[in-house]
């Protein structure tokens, strides 16, 4: 069995803020096209079905490249894994940014995915690696900050790319940033896993950890806090637009007050000295903030700020939970942190995605709709998670 340098201080892994870049440029390279997509699908002249495909091929390649990279993270290596990704990441951008037709753009794009996947497995895994108990959730956080912001960030980055030179640019944006990552990985991280003692296949890895109650309630638990956060990224933007007429910007500003609370919460959780203690909080954080949204709604206020108000407890609590939850999956099997995240980021992405595509297709038109769906995944999420004594 693999065992890990626990006692490396994360000073030694070459700092935080590049891994949280590495960690989150798999999630910037979906939101920042989301906005470009009516460009591309007229100058690729595809129908928008087709340029659809970029972004939900996009998440199934996240998915299925976090359940690879995982294991052989775990037997081969965190660096040669993050830069594998990287560098796969960087080809699939450039495919994408010089794709004549929707077919190259869907392959590019699947391509870019599989590299982001391989990149915030790895980097998880080296966090993991570097520390323990309540100092891996505490950099766990900085990570979860950055990620937490790439959703609301990279639409109005991507978007302002657009108007100034084109979808084409954001790629180009994308792979700079993805080629200068590389040059950060291969210069300043080391290798933090300690090999040793038989390997043993990945199906018995997977096999072991499915077999292990405490794993699958932290990985359920993750994934739930999460679907409630996409929930509303999915169905907010209808209801502060259409229903109470903010435009796209004042819109986009409401969500980027979520995000701030979720960023705070990353901040608090360091200070919280159990992991399984402080998931726990923040997800009956998020509880309480999709029930206030509900009796909000069934009492008959409107306006953004009954959504917008409860929701800012809701991203608090997620933004506690959320390393806590991520720490706790990966410390539950020793020798397994790489392939334990793989697997709970597979499920989150299944979860989360299959939420947010029932809540577009029903078109929630009240705010009570909205606040009953999340207010069911955070208790879900509630219920779900261990306790310390578990």
């Amino acid at each position: 069995m693999s065992e890990s340098g626990g006692d490396m201080p994360s000073r030694r892994v070459g700092g935080l803020l590049p891994m949280a870049l590495m960690a989150a440029i798999g999630s910037l390279a979906v939101h920042m096209l989301v906005p470009a997509l009516p460009l591309v699908a007229r100058d690729l002249q595809a129908d928008e079905p087709t340029i659809q495909l970029t972004v939900t091929l996009y998440l199934v390649g996240l998915g299925i490249g976090q359940l690879v990279a995982g294991p052989v993270a775990d037997r081969l290596g965190r660096r040669p894994v993050l830069l594998a990704g990287l560098i796969v990441c960087l080809a699939g951008l450039l495919i994408s940014f010089g794709a004549s037709d929707a077919t190259v753009l869907i392959v590019g794009r699947v391509v870019t995915a599989l590299g982001g996947a391989a990149a915030i497995v790895s980097v998880r895994a080296m966090v993991a690696d570097s520390a323990a108990g309540a100092d891996a959730t505490a950099q766990l956080a900085i990570l979860t900050s950055v990620v937490l912001l790439s959703p609301t960030l990279s639409p109005v980055i991507g978007g302002a790319l657009a108007d100034a030179g084109g979808w084409r640019l954001i790629f180009a944006c994308l792979a700079s940033c993805a080629a200068a990552l590389i040059v950060i990985a291969w210069r300043r991280l080391p290798e933090t896993h300690l090999q040793g003692g038989a390997r043993r296949s990945p199906v018995h890895d997977f096999a072991q950890l499915l077999g292990t109650a405490r794993f699958l309630r932290f990985a359920v638990a993750v994934a739930l806090s999460r679907c409630a956060l996409y929930l509303f990224l999915s169905a907010s933007p209808f209801l502060l637009t259409e229903r109470w007429g903010l435009t796209p910007s004042e819109a986009g500003f409401c969500c980027l007050l979520v995000a701030a609370a979720g960023v705070g919460g990353t901040l608090i959780v360091r200070r919280l000295r159990s992991g399984g203690a402080g998931f726990r909080v923040g997800l009956a954080l998020a509880v309480a903030g999709s029930a206030l949204m509900l009796a909000l709604g069934l009492a008959g206020f409107d306006g953004p700020m009954t959504l917008i108000a409860p929701m800012i407890i809701v991203g608090l609590g997620t933004g506690i939970a959320a390393p806590a939850g991520i720490a706790g999956v990966m410390q539950c099997v020793p020798g397994l942190a790489a392939t334990s995240t793989s697997l709970a980021g597979a499920l989150q992405m299944v979860i989360s995605g299959a939420a947010a595509t029932i809540a577009t297709q029903m078109h929630i038109a009240k705010p009570s709709w909205l606040a009953a769906a999340i207010l069911a995944a955070a208790a879900a999420a509630f219920l779900a998670a261990p306790t310390d004594e578990d």
